[in-house]
């Protein structure tokens, strides 16, 4: 029984990085990212034909990014 709680606890204390836990990071960074896409896209839809200008896309341009859904690059 010893043994079996020593092997538990040694498991236990691990400090290195699981397979899971490396695709669960992963998946985290990339909801990261569709979340600021899609913010993003919000935020250029909503500026003006002059604030558009300002930064060189064309109202059309903007449209169309604007419009893709945030898993598209």
């Amino acid at each position: 029984m010893t043994t079996l709680l020593m092997t538990f606890r040694q498991q236990s204390a691990r400090t290195d990085v699981t397979p899971a836990a490396d695709h669960t990071n992963g998946l985290h960074r990339k909801l990261r990212c569709y979340l600021a896409r899609a913010r993003q896209r919000r935020q250029l839809a909503a500026l003006s034909r002059e604030q558009l200008k300002d930064i060189g896309i064309s109202a059309c341009e903007a449209k169309r990014e604007a419009a893709k859904y945030f898993w598209q690059e």
